[in-house]
């Protein structure tokens, strides 16, 4: 990803070719001209296209829409569990446990439907968030949670701007073999945390970034809602609730709030 000639994603694009080599998978590259993307207005456009309240998605769904290839997928998220030790409550960042609703219609309309709409009007075959494919899937996403909390005796806090790096390592390296699993990252370093830190410097406005892009993606969406939401049967609801509680009470994990160094 480009602003000018500087390469503000070479963390991420450096990891990926260092993961690349260590399995012997040739790495296709495409540069990014995110300079333009922002300056000409066209994050707006794109935003308004695809339902897009995040400018980071804007560019994603961009990328996406000129790749060439027809079959895509794509990263995501773990299903995460946030929980409050003081107050014995669950995060709703989670996701979980709230309306009888597996999956609510923000964070679906806010990390998922963009995808979608990219896939409906391009054509394209694109799976993004394997975790969130089925209810099943993602019910199954959300118990393996268990299994970290019971065996590293930790469990997410509910601070906005905690990173979760080190809990995904935990969480992923539990589902892979042993040749595949992964090395614990320092922190997100997709290239807009050094576009944020640019903008604030040489304005002065330490959320410089948001002013320019997210608020005017955020608005353009208003009115948008997510177009689907996965119903969860209230037995099956109560049962996953009921089990990630007693095992946070019967280990008392630690915390995790490595908390996001950023501007």
């Amino acid at each position: 990803m480009l602003w000018k000639d500087d390469v503000v994603n070479a963390n991420d694009f450096m990891s990926a070719q260092r993961l690349c080599k260590k399995y012997d998978v040739e790495l296709d590259t495409t540069e990014i001209d995110a300079k333009y993307f922002f300056d000409s207005g066209k994050f707006g456009n794109t935003a308004k296209k695809y339902q897009c309240f995040s400018p980071q998605i804007a560019l994603h769904c961009d990328f996406l829409e000129n790749l060439s290839d027809k079959n895509l997928l794509l990263g995501g998220d773990i299903s995460k569990v946030e929980y409050n030790l003081e107050t014995n409550t669950f995060g709703k960042n989670a996701g979980i446990f709230e309306d009888n609703l597996l999956l609510t219609k923000q964070f679906i309309g806010n990390y998922s439907v963009p995808y979608f709409n990219v896939a409906h009007l391009t054509g394209k075959n694109i799976v993004k968030n394997v975790l969130l494919l089925t209810p099943e899937i993602y019910y199954l996403s959300i118990l393996h949670n268990i299994n970290i909390i019971e065996k590293y005796k930790v469990v997410l806090g509910l601070a906005h701007n905690t990173e979760v790096y080190r809990y995904k390592e935990y969480y992923y390296n539990e589902l892979l073999d042993d040749q595949y699993k992964l090395s614990f990252r320092l922190k997100a370093c997709t290239g807009f945390e050094t576009l944020k830190a640019h903008l604030a410097s040489i304005t002065g406005n330490i959320d410089e970034f948001n002013d320019r892009y997210r608020d005017q993606t955020i608005r353009m969406n208003s009115y948008s809602n997510a177009r689907l939401a996965y119903k969860g049967n209230k037995e099956d609801l109560n049962n996953l609730h009921s089990q990630i509680l007693n095992k946070i009470q019967e280990v008392n994990p630690d915390i995790i709030e490595d908390f996001i160094i950023e501007i």
